[in-house]
């Protein structure tokens, strides 16, 4: 599972990051 996180673009972290971001603002 942790390998699979080095094959995530930065983008996507971002994305993920973001997207909890929004849900913790909620």
């Amino acid at each position: 599972a942790h390998r699979k996180l080095g094959h995530h673009s930065p983008a996507a972290i971002v994305l993920a990051v973001k997207s909890g971001l929004s849900l913790a603002s909620l």
